[in-house]
């Protein structure tokens, strides 16, 4: 077979175009067959193609130099070769030339998906057996736990209880403590109030208005009242000791009203005693007189009788006004007075004086009586609702320890309280 001149393409770059003229005159190459031909043959060099790709060249005809076995030929694939015991860093390999930049890219082969295990459904058949064995391990489960819930319920409520217990104890022993000094300091401060109520007889005798009692018995107070309880847990004690407490509150409350309302009844009166001092004062004045009627079958009957004289009442802010009266050592007495029967009564009647003659006479007579024989006539009925008052106070603080006639007071009903509750505060000790 005869030599072939082959010639290799120009090698194009990006900066160089052949003119046109050129291309026109060059004949074309068939790359596939010479590409064909130098596989073919049992040796070649490599030339440059278009693309800059390498391509085996025919081997000359003449003297050929074979390469030593220990070169390697380049790949067919084209690209330089890697040196030998080196391999391409990762990304870079398989088939096609990636270190030139105008091959074709290589196609991204999606990956395959992983494959996973099919969900395969599992029947489990569960004996009858074993469903009642779980019902009766459930139902066991309850019992316990609503027994342990019980039971414990029951210890925190004993625990609770007593708890509640000994708190409620202590403070019955507080409230005794305070309770019984409280007491005791009551059975002490109502014997203050007997020397006041002496003191208003003694100035009211006198004829002087006692302002020093008004006063003590205003800033009179009776230690044990209802604030006294307040803190006292009274519920702790017993039924007996606390009926006894209640009692000595109400006596305390009532001692502390009617003595207010004593103070208030003698600073009302004042005016009243003033006047009735002025008259006393004055010469005394035919006031009574007895009265004597034929009481039949020889009998005389007598009644004592009041001379009624024009007083004019006591009205707001005016204190009552007297008339004149008769003086006793007038020698010629009226003939005849108005009479009423009592304080109380308005209407008078007019009576004749005994002059002479037998007793009785056809009609009913009267004789004075001296005025200083009737030593109950500075008794005044004022008097007599502030001394009423003060005997109500009495038996309030005293009592009445006679049969039949019992009447709680504090001093009767102080000492055994008072011992009651230190027996109690004793405790603690």
């Amino acid at each position: 077979m005869g030599r072939e001149d082959v010639h290799p393409a120009p090698t194009l770059t990006c900066f160089e175009e052949p003119m046109a003229e050129e291309k026109s005159k060059k004949p074309k190459i068939d790359l596939k067959a010479r590409l064909g031909k130098t596989q073919a043959g049992t040796g070649g060099s490599l030339g440059m193609g278009d693309g800059g790709a390498m391509i085996p060249m025919a081997p000359p005809s003449g003297d050929r130099i074979t390469p030593p076995p220990s070169v390697r030929p380049p790949s067919s694939s084209g690209g330089i070769a890697p040196p030998p015991g080196i391999a391409p860093p990762p990304g870079i390999g398989g088939g096609g030339n990636l270190l030139n930049p105008f091959a074709p890219k290589p196609v991204a082969q999606p990956k395959a998906a992983p494959v996973s295990a099919e969900a395969q459904t599992i029947k489990v058949e569960v004996s009858e057996e074993l469903h009642d064995a779980r019902k009766k391990s459930r139902r066991f489960s309850i019992i316990v736990g609503v027994f342990a819930a019980a039971i414990g319920l029951g210890i925190g409520f004993f625990a609770g209880g007593q708890s509640v217990r000994k708190e409620r104890a202590a403070a019955a022993i507080r409230g005794a403590d305070a309770l019984e000094i409280a007491v005791n300091d009551t059975a002490k401060k109502v014997d203050e109030l007997e020397p006041i109520f002496k003191d208003i007889e003694s100035q009211l005798k006198n004829k002087k208005y006692p302002a020093d009692a008004v006063t003590k018995l205003n800033d009179f107070v009776v230690p044990f009242n209802a604030a006294t309880l307040k803190d006292a847990n009274i519920g702790a004690l017993s039924p007996e000791l606390q009926s006894k407490i209640i009692l000595f509150l109400r006596l305390s409350e009532e001692i502390q009203d009617k003595k207010k309302d004593l103070a208030n009844l003698v600073a009302y009166r004042k005016t009243d005693f003033e006047a009735m001092w002025a008259r006393w004062a004055e010469k005394p004045g035919m006031e009574y007189v007895v009265t004597f009627t034929d009481g039949g079958s020889g009998k005389v009957g007598g009644e004592l009788w009041m001379v009624k004289y024009d007083d004019t009442p006591a009205k707001e802010g005016q204190p009552a006004k007297r008339a004149a009266r008769v003086p006793w050592e007038q020698k010629e007495w009226p003939a005849d007075m108005q009479l009423k029967k009592n304080a109380q009564a308005g209407e008078g009647f007019k009576v004749p004086r005994y002059t002479k003659g037998d007793l009785p006479g056809p009609n009913a007579q009267f004789v004075p009586i001296d005025p200083k024989t009737i030593p109950f006539n500075d008794d005044e009925p004022i008097q007599v609702p502030i001394i009423a008052k003060m005997n109500e106070i009495r038996m309030l603080v005293q009592g009445n320890d006679a049969v039949n006639f019992e009447k709680p007071g504090i001093k009767t009903e102080s000492e055994n309280l008072a011992k009651q509750l230190s027996d109690i505060s004793l405790k603690k000790q």
